[in-house]
């Protein structure tokens, strides 16, 4: 069924096991007030990267695991194929901070029609950003940073776990800053 946004007020949330939204839900959005991650830098001609301010931060403090996420949109943990789809997603204004302990920052697995603007990752132990076999989906100003892995990655799961099909399809990125990954 129809579902309603999610609002984070201003604040740093604990986060103690990954946030999940699952294949039965539809039109999930989770919005926060805003990050100050995107002035723009004149000396850079773009977006500016540092220092990473948030005003609502999704903070992980959960065990260390590398196939957990901190927000994972995937009716499946990060190493498995999903066949379960999750339609309509959004998340704006947000904060994520693996906190060098969740493996990736925000994973979009089996998703159609995702949209994700304004969200800043950070710290994750794999990668900020893991999107795999997603369709007709938009991100946008979004930064990755400082995390072991890639800041962005799109169908890594195709090689990395052996999934038949990790496509990612009719989708637009725009404005999207990777710094200090890997």
């Amino acid at each position: 069924g129809e579902n309603k946004p999610i609002f984070f007020p201003a604040g740093r949330y604990r986060v103690n096991n990954e946030i999940v939204v699952p294949a039965n839900a539809t039109n999930v959005a989770f919005i926060g007030v805003g990050t100050s991650q995107w002035p723009y830098n004149p000396q850079e001609g773009g977006p500016s990267i540092s220092p990473f301010k948030t005003e609502t931060m999704l903070y992980y403090v959960g065990p260390i695991n590398q196939l957990k996420s901190v927000v994972r949109v995937s009716a499946e943990a990060s190493n498995v194929e999903p066949t379960n789809q999750v339609s309509g997603f959004k998340m704006f204004d947000i904060g994520v901070d693996a906190n060098s302990k969740a493996g990736d920052g925000l994973t979009i697995a089996n998703v159609n029609d995702p949209l994700i603007s304004g969200v800043s990752v950070r710290s994750a132990l794999r990668d900020g950003i893991y999107i795999n076999k997603q369709n007709n989906g938009r991100f946008e100003l979004i930064t990755s940073n400082n995390n072991r892995g890639n800041g962005v990655s799109i169908g890594k799961a195709k090689e990395e776990f052996a999934w038949n099909d990790a496509s990612v399809n009719n989708t637009l990125f725009r404005v999207v800053g990777a710094p200090y990954n890997g």
